[in-house]
């Protein structure tokens, strides 16, 4: 597994940091629990596939986990991630060149992982 922030720290003028993309990608990402794919299985549906537009690829019907990620951060952070990819370990690998890794430890609701599950799946830390 690979852990990656977007790095969006913001200073509250004390020595707590805050998160408030970080928390908009969250909170907009719970609000979106429940949503299936339909049929079952398919990686199909009007959201799912609503999903799949903040990649690069055309069509739809292949796994949206990086594609739900993407559209948190763009839709409810107002914050899109530089890559457009839908493979989990082509965002983790952009992510590592780009020094968005962290420790499990300093993970923020809000950051994304990269799963080293057969070929790859990508979720959102929310605590």
């Amino acid at each position: 597994m690979r852990l990656f922030t977007p790095s969006l720290k913001q200073s509250t003028g004390g020595n707590v940091p805050s998160y408030p993309k970080h928390n908009a990608a969250v909170n907009w990402a719970t609000k979106e629990l429940g949503v299936t794919e339909h049929p079952p299985g398919s990686n199909r549906g009007k959201r799912v596939e609503w999903y799949q537009t903040f990649d690069d690829l055309a069509g739809g019907g292949y796994p949206w986990c990086v594609d739900f990620c993407l559209a948190a951060w763009a839709a409810g952070a107002r914050r899109p991630l530089p890559w457009k990819t839908a493979g989990a370990h082509n965002f983790g690998d952009y992510a590592h060149r780009a020094g968005w890794t962290t420790k499990l430890e300093n993970l923020v609701p809000g950051d994304l992982l990269d799963w080293w599950i057969g070929t790859g799946h990508f979720s959102m830390y929310v605590g």
